[in-house]
């Protein structure tokens, strides 16, 4: 589900990102609320991107706010899923130069 994060962001389906960690997250939120919180980000990324391609300006720079909140986890947590997360989060920060 990671991976197919990174390939819906680069294709612009930035709902169906969304909706894919959903239940990611839903199960981290009790068994790793860190990594939970880095998928939260993540989720929120996905929305800030949605939101601005509808014209909802402040909405995505006020979700995308969320994003930032979380990213610094993503150095700090020793996770199996580490190297996913970075290249979720490449992705992500390129996607958001040329839409944000």
């Amino acid at each position: 589900m990671l991976l197919k994060y990174i390939r819906l962001i680069e294709n612009n389906q930035f709902i169906e990102a969304h909706s894919i960690l959903e239940h990611i997250w839903k199960e981290k939120k009790k068994s790793n609320p860190d990594e939970a919180k880095i998928l939260k980000g993540f989720i929120n990324g996905a929305t800030a991107l949605a939101l601005k391609i509808k014209g909802k300006n402040d909405g995505a720079v006020r979700v995308w706010g969320t994003y930032e909140k979380y990213e610094p986890l993503i150095d700090k947590i020793k996770s199996e899923n580490t190297h996913i997360y970075k290249e979720m989060q490449k992705t992500l920060l390129e996607k958001k130069i040329i839409i944000l």
